[in-house]
């Protein structure tokens, strides 16, 4: 992964979640509260809460720390390294409406999440490092 990553999309989230996992994760989310913890990690995938769709979409920001994240005002939600055996790191929706994909070469990496609202997030700021 090259340190110029700029990734940004707009989604509506059917079941209020952006997902950050490793390809071919098969991991759920079901024994997560997301209005008492913003962000949940299950093994490797990380499930950060954002807002459902009847509320709004939900701009999300994928770049590299060397870029600078445009977290100035936000919350951070998450910090930690990520195993990526598949060398693939998917970012999305849980539907997998949008879904973006990362060559991980070195087979994991360091994300630190960041949100506008905690729990009800309208932005989502991701840093992604390898």
């Amino acid at each position: 992964m090259s340190g110029d990553l700029n990734v940004q999309f707009t989604v509506a989230c059917d079941h209020g979640i952006v997902v950050i996992e490793p390809l071919g994760s098969r991991a759920d989310h079901d024994d997560w509260d997301s209005t008492a913890q913003p962000a949940h990690r299950q093994d490797e995938p990380l499930f950060v809460a954002v807002n459902p769709p009847m509320e709004s979409a939900v701009a999300v920001l994928v770049r590299s720390s060397a870029e600078g994240g445009d977290h100035e005002g936000l919350s951070q939600v998450f910090s930690g390294r990520l195993e990526v055996a598949s060398q693939t790191l998917l970012i999305g929706d849980s539907d997998a409406n949008v879904e973006v994909r990362l060559p991980i070469t070195s087979g994991g990496c360091h994300v630190s999440a960041w949100v506008d609202e905690p729990g009800f997030a309208t932005k989502v700021v991701l840093l992604v490092d390898e």
